[in-house]
């Protein structure tokens, strides 16, 4: 049985549209739900927001629309929901550091694109089915999480030596930009667990868990999920939507940050060794040097 605090959906929807609708009574108005808004919801009062170098961090205590380029971490007995109205759900917990980089429209059609970085903790993921050729994408260190379209589920766990990503549910690519400019790639399914030893490879590791409440906070995750596309209105996974107009939007990309597959026949550029073309960003952040 799950702890009084991991609520079934019904509940997070009746949370969730009251603290919307306080919120959009309130002097500072909380935007309706939809695919072109991103949410930032704290649970506990160590959720904390930085937005610009130097603003400082704020404290978040209720909902708070996030824009491109904001902090987010959690302290110590706290956690946060990272919330879309299209129906991707992140779930925070304590001690986590999350950046939201990105979010636009692809070629100006109606899909659009979303890329966080991971910097520290434990976060489960949630992302829903998407068109093709769009896709989420998790950056943590020298690795990168691409959610090729399917609906998925995943935690990414970053600890002091090794970054852990468990697949609860669809597929997640898992790349790796090695030193010589080549790219690891390994897709991972349900029930999977990828290991990064201090980013320097790639390989498939014993299942077990990856947080020690993972179960409970899958089942809450799941929830939330559940609540968000019901105050959205959305009853599909991918739903048909009108145009956006994003309030804050990064430079429509001329090409996905995900390498194209080399024609080759193995080592350095073959298809065991993803390498990048020419003038094309991999998506895998490099640490500057002194990390």
């Amino acid at each position: 049985m799950f702890s009084a605090r991991f609520r079934p959906a019904r509940r997070w929807l009746a949370v969730l549209s009251l603290v919307l609708l306080i919120a959009a009574c309130g002097t500072v108005e909380t935007p309706e739900l939809g695919p072109d808004v991103v949410l930032l919801q704290a649970d506990g009062d160590q959720v904390f927001v930085g937005r610009g170098l130097d603003s400082g961090a704020e404290k978040v205590t209720g909902t708070l629309e996030l824009i491109e380029g904001d902090r987010i971490t959690t302290g110590t007995g706290s956690r946060a929901y990272f919330l879309n109205g299209g129906g991707h759900v992140l779930l925070l917990t304590a001690g986590t550091e999350l950046d939201f980089s990105r979010f636009f429209k692809v070629a100006g059609a109606v899909m659009r694109e979303i890329v966080v970085e991971q910097r520290g903790g434990t976060i489960l993921y949630s992302i829903p089915e998407l068109p093709d050729g769009v896709f989420f994408q998790v950056r943590a260190g020298k690795i990168a999480m691409l959610v090729p379209g399917p609906a998925a589920e995943f935690a990414v766990a970053i600890g002091p030596q090794d970054t852990f990503v468990k697949v609860f549910s669809g597929e997640v690519d898992v790349l790796l930009r090695r030193l010589d400019g080549n790219v690891d790639e390994l897709r991972a399914g349900a029930g999977e667990v990828v290991r990064s030893p201090l980013g320097e490879t790639l390989e498939f590791t014993s299942g077990g868990q990856v947080h020690p409440d993972e179960d409970e906070l899958l089942s809450d995750l799941r929830a939330r999920v559940a609540a968000v596309l019901e105050v959205a209105g959305l009853n599909q996974a991918t739903p048909n939507l009108l145009p956006l107009e994003l309030r804050i939007s990064s430079p429509t990309p001329t090409s996905p940050d995900r390498p194209r597959t080399p024609v080759g026949s193995g080592g350095p550029g073959g298809p065991d060794a993803v390498s990048t073309p020419e003038g094309v960003d991999a998506g895998v952040a490099t640490p500057p040097a002194d990390e």
